[in-house]
């Protein structure tokens, strides 16, 4: 009996032994996916009205079109899905990759295949919950962006039910909020070719969760309206191209470009454009045999994809074309990475300082030419508000400059990359701010976050020292 007490004592001591140096090296968390701000990550999901109203007010069916063209647009970080409804959920499919070649293209043969229901009536509030639903059973990953772009002629009429229309405006507040909360924003697009728009319906949605409306009453408008909202939610400015005697140029400044889309919105078939593509140096790239160039079209517009451009002017020939039958816009994607570094905890009216790097695949940005177009702000928001202040450069892709909190309290910093070619955001960081680093409370809330993130590990050592005091208490009364 002795012997098993002793050995109970110095296991016991052995498992405190143990707690105690598990303790000292804190256990961490599997870390997350790390944010690649330089590439799109973008989730994206389609809700398209598909009821009796939109055989009208959009008889040319363009709002099929506007899929396939935002994700003939997109890269291959970014994820789409969709929902089709009217006062009913018709169909829908779940958040996927674009690499999924094979469920892209399914995607799009189904979206090209929708017949708006002459029976159906229009419940947007369906489509848009639906729609939050996808992002809700998906991975939440703060570093990617989610939007919801949402196509309808505005008009909520339930006649035939399920629901009333008080019920779906209810739903729809509370949906809404939801995605207000959850950062997705709406961008919607109003089909109006008969004059019927609900533009105030729209509005409301894409006000309230930080996105914008559009209204479209022909197909001329389509890409202009998607590329503006690709730009929006992937920080890209698009530039419009002049036609001049059949050739268009695209103008490449900055090895930093990681690729152009070149949209043409056209009623001419490829086969009559013909286009042809030129180097800087003149030599004529394959639109089909060079792994870098994508072409793709509908009847709306022809999309040509470059991957990693050549600096300096590229030529596009088209044959039959001028400025009265064809729309060109480019859209550069910069492949730049902005990181912010700032202190996790600062003193109050003391100085919190900010360094931000701006970087491409190549490492610091060393550009003069585009630095200078740069104007880095870090944007500030606390409590009392939100402050924005410029950063100045200190060197070559190295920003600097700081903040002066006035109270104490959880500040959030984000800085922003500003220029007339590219907009890019670094990730947001936290900063708690105190009375002072040296009030003896460092030391209390370091503890607690120690068995905060070691509680599990804590727990178990308690847990088997408990068993093993229970076991010789028993043994000894035996």
């Amino acid at each position: 009996m002795k012997t098993f007490l002793h050995r109970s004592c110095s296991l016991v001591i052995s498992i405190f032994i143990l707690a105690g140096w598990l303790m000292a090296f804190p256990v961490s968390a599997e870390d997350d996916e790390t944010s690649e701000n330089g590439s799109m990550n973008l989730d994206v999901v389609f809700a398209l009205d598909a009821s009796g109203s939109m055989v009208y007010s959009d008889p040319n069916r363009i709002a099929l079109d506007a899929f396939s063209l935002f994700v003939d647009l997109c890269d291959d970080t970014c994820a789409v899905g969709y929902d089709v409804y009217t006062n009913t959920l018709m169909d829908s499919e779940e958040i996927k990759s674009i690499k999924d070649s094979e469920s892209l293209e399914h995607m799009k043969n189904i979206i090209k295949s929708i017949s708006y229901d002459s029976n159906g009536d229009t419940d947007i509030a369906l489509g848009l919950t639906q729609a939050k639903k996808m992002f809700d059973t998906g991975e939440n990953n703060d570093y990617r962006k989610r939007a919801i772009i949402l196509l309808s002629d505005g008009n909520t009429d339930l006649p035939k039910g399920p629901r009333t229309v008080e019920q779906s405006k209810r739903e729809m507040e509370m949906t809404l909020r939801d995605l207000s909360e959850q950062n997705i924003q709406v961008y919607s697009i109003g089909l109006n070719s008969d004059g019927s728009l609900d533009k105030q319906e729209l509005e409301n949605i894409s006000q309230t969760t930080g996105g914008r409306s559009y209204e479209i009453d022909g197909s001329e408008k389509l890409t202009n309206i998607i590329s503006d909202i690709f730009s929006n939610i992937s920080d890209m400015n698009g530039i419009d191209r002049e036609i001049k005697d059949g050739s268009v140029d695209i103008e490449i400044k900055d090895s930093s470009v990681f690729y152009v889309n070149v949209i043409i919105r056209t009623k001419l078939s490829v086969e009559e454009l013909n286009p042809m593509l030129i180097l800087p140096s003149g030599e004529p790239v394959s639109l089909v045999d060079d792994e870098k160039v994508k072409i793709t079209s509908t009847k709306s517009y022809v999309l040509i994809k470059i991957l990693y451009p050549e600096v300096g002017k590229w030529t596009l020939h088209l044959n039959s074309a001028d400025n009265s039958n064809c729309n060109i816009k480019q859209l550069n994607f910069y492949s730049v990475f902005i990181t912010q570094v700032v202190p996790e905890k600062a003193a109050v009216r003391t100085n919190v300082p900010i360094e931000v790097t701006i970087s491409d695949n190549n490492g610091l940005l060393k550009d003069n030419e585009l630095l200078s177009s740069v104007k880095m702000v870090a944007v500030i928001t606390s409590q009392n508000g939100e402050a924005t202040i410029e950063l100045e450069r200190a060197e070559p892709g190295i920003y600097k400059g700081s903040f002066t909190p006035g109270s104490t309290g959880a500040y959030s910093v984000k800085t922003k990359a500003v220029s007339e070619r590219f907009t890019k955001e670094s990730e947001e960081a936290d900063v708690m701010v105190k009375t002072s680093l040296n009030d003896g409370s460092e030391l209390i809330e370091d503890i607690m976050a120690f068995i905060g993130h070691n509680l599990t590990t804590i727990i178990m050592a308690a847990a088997a020292v408990g068993v093993i005091i229970v076991a010789a208490v028993m043994l000894r009364k035996n």
